[in-house]
């Protein structure tokens, strides 16, 4: 594969423009963000994003895999030095290869589409502040049929490299949409979606006592404070993991996960009920 242009030094503008695009910085952050990795790439492609430009170091890459993905979609190739792609890369072990995408927003039809007359199962999220968690969410949300993921509040930049690496490509296939708490609140009501809330509360049933069928929201608050209580007022059922340890709380994506795998084997449980009565 031959790259149309070869960059060498750190200090070159289009390498500085590609820092603050990594940082999230800038009018161009509005639009694009990175990809970092072969298997993300891949998957972003597959979801139908599109990849205008790639860097590729060759001493760390294999040119099978610059070869493919270059022309899949790219439509620029950048070649850099090591010491350049140093620079640009967001973690360690890298194998060479970054991608430029053009971001696409959501819609709620997107969510409505995923569902396709399936009852929706929607995971929520309020004012959630770490990208890692984000990102283990939404890869959570991708292997248990999540049909979309709400942000609420003060929320990450879904386009954070962490959010995007910690979600292996989950970022890409799930549906993600930033909405006030009351367009939410009024989708779900006309939706007729119960609204099934993570909180320690003394009203608050075991998931194991939990009935999570039917259209439903998931809904998680932050890691240091929870929900508020604006949102917790307005849920049909507060629901909590029965904990044997000294421990109170999980990290909120373990948590979102072991919900998540209950809703989904009571879900098959109700399929398998309904084909052999």
């Amino acid at each position: 594969m031959r790259a149309s242009l070869h960059i060498s030094s750190p200090s070159n503008p289009t390498i500085k423009e590609l820092v603050r695009l990594k940082e999230r910085k800038g009018e161009r952050a509005d639009h694009f963000f990175i990809v970092e990795g072969r298997r993300e790439i891949e998957r972003a492609i597959k979801s139908g994003f599109k990849m205008t430009e790639l860097y590729i170091c060759p001493e760390l890459s294999e040119a099978a895999s610059a070869d493919w993905i270059f022309e899949t979609s790219a439509i620029k190739s950048i070649e850099v030095s090591k010491q350049v792609f140093a620079k640009i890369a967001t973690r360690e072990g890298s194998d060479g290869l970054i991608g430029v995408f053009a971001s696409r927003p959501w819609r709620l039809e997107d969510i409505t589409d995923r569902a396709s007359g399936d009852h929706f199962f929607l995971l929520v999220l309020e004012n959630v502040e770490k990208p890692g968690n984000l990102g283990a969410m939404l890869r959570t949300a991708d292997a248990f049929g999540v049909h979309g993921v709400i942000l609420l509040g003060q929320s990450i930049d879904l386009w954070n490299a962490n959010v995007i690496r910690s979600s292996l490509g989950g970022v890409f296939s799930v549906p993600v949409l930033y909405l006030k708490n009351e367009d939410f609140l009024e989708f779900s009501s006309k939706q007729n979606i119960k609204l099934v809330a993570a909180a320690l509360k003394n009203d608050s049933v075991s998931l194991n006592e939990s009935e999570l069928s039917g259209p439903m929201a998931m809904i998680f608050g932050s890691e240091a404070f929870g929900l508020s209580d604006a949102l917790l007022g307005r849920v049909h059922t507060k629901v909590v993991i029965p904990m044997q340890g000294v421990c109170d709380s999980l990290n909120v994506s373990v948590a979102a996960g072991i919900f998540a795998f209950e809703v989904s084997r009571q879900r098959l449980q109700g399929r398998k009920n309904k084909q052999n009565p």
